[in-house]
């Protein structure tokens, strides 16, 4: 993807953001759903694919972080 392409949703994104608060439910929804499938369009394009089996490298967990406290 192209930085001018990325550019130009990231500015759709802040002007989407500026009108949330006057829009209804509904169109707050619709501008979620299109985030999103911009979204997951921007991760099949990249190069870097990140396997669910990767986290199974790791030599610690989640819990255990949270029980060194």
């Amino acid at each position: 993807m192209s930085k001018q392409k990325v550019s130009d949703e990231i500015l759709q994104g802040i002007r989407e953001l500026q009108h949330h608060d006057a829009c209804s439910p509904a169109e707050r929804l619709r501008l979620f759903e299109e985030a999103t499938q911009r979204q997951r369009a921007r991760e099949k394009s990249m190069s870097i694919k990140i396997d669910d089996d990767e986290s199974l490298e790791r030599d610690w967990t989640r819990e255990q972080l949270y029980d060194a406290e």
